[in-house]
């Protein structure tokens, strides 16, 4: 899912900018992130790097906003309890936010 959301922020890259496109948010915990615009693909390097520093975060990242799993899913698929995916995704869009935001 998360090279499906990059091959398509791509191509809307290569258009032509402005043409009346609206935003749309990934996930309304992330609306800071234009899953058809140029942030996909600065959202796809920061979690590249997120996962060279903590890759459970990264994996609940891509399993909680890109393919959509719930808490009990994504705790269930990485036999983590709930509490720590809630934690951990905290964390996770704490930093991701701030590294998107600091970087030029």
């Amino acid at each position: 899912m998360r090279l499906a959301l990059i091959d398509h922020a791509r191509s809307a890259a290569a258009s032509k900018r402005g043409n009346g496109t609206q935003p749309v948010p990934l996930h309304e915990e992330m609306p800071w992130v234009d899953a058809a615009g140029p942030a996909m693909l600065d959202l796809d390097r920061a979690i590249s790097e997120l996962e060279t520093l903590d890759p459970e975060q990264a994996r609940m990242i891509e399993l909680r906003f890109l393919l959509g799993c719930s808490v009990e899913e994504t705790a269930e698929l990485l036999s983590v309890s709930c509490s720590s995916v809630d934690r951990k995704v905290r964390l996770a869009r704490a930093w991701l936010f701030s590294r998107l935001h600091d970087s030029p």
